[in-house]
């Protein structure tokens, strides 16, 4: 264990991308997974737009970076996220989380005020940080799923029909909207998000039921990632109608604990749990 040393928080530099990014992967597999180019090119737009300025911070021991945490805003739902946060080894047991989330606090709640929540998410097997988050006031609100499988073909006979996506449909998606980590009630949001290869589920009565993007992931594992929107009451019927445009053996998706249908329907299956992550909040005391 080293020594403990004097710990200064501050903005990273522009020319620290490669150590930020190195610090940044000593947090794994707490902190998402992203390959260097997809990193560079989060770290540029944040730098072009401030967002690395406001919210992102390091905190410098010796020069050396030792943490880091990055936080963004969600202006749906209000909430401020601390999104990725990571001490490399060496230095944890030190209280530096504990300076990087206060500090987080801070830059979120005077660059946004409007924010109601602060949010966290941690995999369900970090207990130390679970114990750490709940000393500072937040609380698990709700359970993601990480669920991996194989892909069937449906025995189930749906009537739903099944279209590409489109902007007259908006006004119908929005109140597909799940309260989860990403949820917009905008049009012009709306409009940048849907693509024509996604996919509409409408039922009988010509009323949207459910909204489905398929990734294709080109990894080790060739996959399919499927995000979803989906009405109450709805969730296996759409699930088994999108087998059919699922072109890969493998598929993952993650599920929040309130789709139990679709839960229901992918244990059925026999899918496996990759991982878990609970979202943890507190409310922002306005003054």
């Amino acid at each position: 264990m080293s020594l403990k040393k004097e710990v200064h928080i501050r903005p990273p530099t522009y020319d620290e991308k490669e150590e930020f990014y190195r610090v940044y992967n000593t947090g794994l597999p707490g902190v998402d997974k992203t390959t260097p180019k997809q990193f560079t090119k989060w770290w540029n737009r944040s730098s072009e737009n401030g967002e690395m300025e406001r919210l992102w911070r390091v905190a410098v021991a010796d020069n050396s970076i030792v943490g880091i945490v990055i936080n963004l805003v969600n202006a749906e739902l209000n909430w401020g996220f601390i999104w990725e946060l990571a001490v490399i080894p060496e230095f944890r047991n030190q209280r530096i989380g504990t300076q990087l989330i206060l500090e987080s606090e801070k830059l979120l709640q005077n660059h946004h005020p409007e924010i109601d929540e602060l949010a966290i998410g941690v995999k369900t097997d970090n207990i130390k940080a679970i114990k750490l988050y709940e000393n500072l006031g937040y609380g698990i609100r709700f359970l993601e799923l990480h669920l991996r499988g194989k892909r069937w073909v449906s025995d189930l006979i749906h009537k739903l029909k099944v279209e590409p996506a489109a902007e007259d449909r908006i006004e119908e998606l929005i109140e597909l909207s799940p309260d989860a980590y990403w949820g917009t009630k905008d049009i012009e949001t709306w409009k940048e998000i849907i693509k024509s290869e996604h996919l509409l589920f409408i039922n009988d009565e010509n009323h949207l039921v459910g909204f489905v993007r398929l990734y294709v992931q080109e990894e080790e594992l060739h996959y399919t990632e499927v995000p979803f929107n989906i009405k109450p009451g709805y969730g296996s019927q759409v699930i088994e109608a999108c087998m059919e445009f699922i072109k890969t053996d493998t598929i993952d998706f993650w599920v929040q604990d309130n789709h139990q249908d679709v839960l229901e329907l992918l244990y059925r299956r026999d899918f496996k749990r990759v991982e878990s992550e609970f979202l943890l909040r507190k409310s922002v005391l306005k003054s």
